[in-house]
């Protein structure tokens, strides 16, 4: 802890010093080079021209894949069971603890079907990037 009789730290000296060396070196604003003016907007758009040689067209792709009747039932469960308990806070009095209880049990199997059922590595295997 620093107390008034401690001598003036070397950093206060030194800040000081490059203070003092600052001076009246810079130039005023007038002796300065003017910056010379930005190029005017064109007068009109560019139009567009496609490239000759861009034909590139992707390929249709695959149809998407149908679910087998495990993953079709983990997908209900996994889905269902919230809305169920989201039915059961909106209306109470008309779904019964019975139903809360199926909610509960369909998302939790359905989501444990689903994580079981996941790969465990990748479809493709090992690929260093993209080749262009």
């Amino acid at each position: 802890m620093s107390s008034p009789q401690d001598p003036v730290p070397y950093d206060e000296n030194a800040w000081e010093r490059i203070v003092a060396e600052l001076g009246d070196d810079m130039p005023d604003a007038a002796q300065l080079p003017a910056q010379p003016a930005p190029p005017p907007p064109p007068s009109a758009p560019v139009p567009f021209r496609p490239d000759p040689e861009d034909t590139f067209v992707p390929p249709e792709p695959p149809p998407l894949p149908r679910l087998d009747l495990v993953g079709r039932l983990a997908w209900g469960g996994a889905l269902g069971g919230p809305l169920l308990l989201f039915a059961g806070v909106l209306a109470p009095g008309l779904i019964g603890p019975a139903v809360v209880t199926a909610g509960v049990v369909a998302f939790v199997a359905g989501f444990l079907t689903l994580v079981l059922r996941s790969p465990n590595e990748p479809e493709d295997g090992w690929d260093d990037g993209s080749i262009v």
